[in-house]
């Protein structure tokens, strides 16, 4: 995938929410509005590029949120991409359920 086409899947296909202060090689998608407080973080999945624009790892944020990094490396498969995502909203939804 490229990273344009990852964008689209993120943003569009999934309605992830992009910070719009991040710039530089790194790009963070949030679940319906950006949070960074870690007690009510809606992080989701950050994307790295390397210094052409190109995507070289995506981390998945709220597994990675005790410190174990979850990454998945490019080339990045439409398919596996959209499960993982998935898979993260999910837990978001039920984490922020837990705690209500």
């Amino acid at each position: 995938m490229t990273s344009n086409e990852l964008d689209q899947l993120l943003a569009h296909d999934f309605g992830l929410v992009k910070d719009p202060r991040e710039w530089g090689s790194g790009q963070t998608y949030f679940f319906e509005r950006v949070q960074w407080n870690p007690s009510e973080s809606t992080r989701v999945v950050r994307v790295l590029r390397d210094a052409s624009g190109n995507v070289m790892s995506m981390q998945l944020c709220l597994s990675s949120d005790n410190n174990n990094s979850v990454l998945m490396h490019s080339p990045f498969e439409k398919d596996a991409v959209r499960k993982a995502v998935a898979g993260e909203i999910a837990a978001l939804r039920k984490w922020k359920e837990l705690k209500q």
